[in-house]
């Protein structure tokens, strides 16, 4: 054997008794090491004091934003036509899309050319817009002014929602509206990375009117979520809704199903969105049965695969019916009918459409947006 081959044989000698090394000795000792609640308690300490310098990082550079905009550093753009911002303070499900969805159709009711602008983080949502508001341009871009003269110079836009535009500092906003989970107003508490807080507590102050979602999931009650904001903005106007579930539809035709077909039946939920234990219990106030959940991160692209794995664990645990949520609907792939077979083998897939409800009454919010857009001066 020449030497090459008795190197190459010999390298290959060296990686089979590596993997066996590795497979029967190391990592399982490894496994049992990491399973100790000592060692996981200081790993996750570790992480702890990893994930709060990030989050000290991430608060010293938002001052230094906040330093440059009041000394007039950094310049605040301003567009020929009012613009409505709607956001929130932490990462994660508050309502938003459907706030905008919410807002562009009120607008176009009273004859505005209304337009969104959008950074289409995940497209997820900017279908779900274009869908929802099909006569409403919806232009997505991370360059928000652009994308404002834009909607102003092609679309003749004379009113533009700034779909997640809370922390949009350098466009200036005619009215800004905070969405705040009623669940856990703050998030975590902490600044990300460590929390969910996008900015510290205290920037609440800046919102014009201050909206409320998922008002009941508080245990402590409305008034209690009113008195934790009433800390940092004494003065915005404060409106709480809930969400309400309105249709059922089949994927992929659309058909409409009543939501009275989930009374009584088992089904597994599927979800890619911040909150899937909302959605969870929206199907089980539905009268459902959820002993099957499939939750993925949020703007999760799904694959035929996983999906016909998940149709088939289903199939054998004798459920017939799968749920997920209008925007993880615009995410299915088309290929999935195929894949699984005629008539998805007795399968069906229904998404939930769901509405904000204001509580009492969602009038006095519109009129309140009226005014206050009326108030800017434009």
């Amino acid at each position: 054997m020449s030497i090459p081959l008795r190197i190459s044989a010999w390298a290959a000698g060296v990686r089979a008794a590596a993997d066996s090394v590795w497979s029967r000795r190391v990592r399982p000792a490894a496994d049992r090491l990491l399973r100790r609640p000592a060692v996981q308690a200081v790993g996750r300490g570790c992480a702890a004091v990893v994930l709060t310098v990030c989050a000290w990082g991430v608060r010293a550079g938002w001052e230094g934003i906040q330093w440059g905009l009041r000394r007039k550093w950094l310049k605040v753009r301003r567009l020929p036509v009012p613009v409505l911002s709607v956001g929130n303070l932490t990462w994660g499900g508050t309502g938003k899309t459907p706030m905008v969805i919410r807002l562009a159709r009120h607008f176009q009711r009273q004859g505005r050319r209304v337009a969104v602008l959008t950074r289409g983080y995940g497209r997820d949502e900017v279908e779900l817009m274009r869908r929802m508001l099909p006569e409403v341009p919806v232009l997505e871009g991370a360059d928000r002014f652009r994308s404002g003269r834009l909607a102003v110079e092609d679309h003749r836009a004379d009113l533009l929602i700034l779909d997640d535009g809370y922390q949009q500092w350098r466009l200036h906003k005619d009215l800004n509206l905070l969405m705040v989970d009623g669940a856990a107003p703050f998030g975590s508490g902490r600044m990300m990375p460590r929390g969910n807080l996008r900015e510290p507590k205290r920037e609440a102050g800046r919102a014009d009117l201050i909206v409320v979602s998922r008002s009941d999931r508080n245990p402590a009650g409305p008034a209690a979520v009113e008195a934790e904001l009433r800390r940092f903005n004494p003065n915005a106007p404060i409106f709480f809704s809930k969400v309400l579930p309105v249709a059922l539809r089949r994927w992929p035709g659309g058909e409409s199903a009543p939501l009275t077909r989930l009374q009584g039946r088992v089904v597994a939920a599927f979800a890619g969105i911040a909150g899937p234990d909302q959605f969870k219990e929206t199907l089980k106030g539905l009268g459902a049965s959820v002993p099957v959940r499939m939750w993925v991160r949020d703007h999760h692209v799904y694959t035929v695969g996983e999906l016909a794995r998940l149709m088939e664990s289903c199939r054998r645990r004798q459920i017939g019916t799968l749920v997920t949520t209008a925007k993880d609907a615009v995410r299915l792939p088309p290929a999935l009918v195929d894949a699984v077979g005629p008539g998805m083998k007795g399968l069906e897939i229904l998404v939930l459409e769901i509405e904000m409800e204001f509580v009492p009454d969602e009038s006095l919010f519109l009129h309140r947006v009226d005014s206050l857009l009326a108030g800017a001066g434009r």
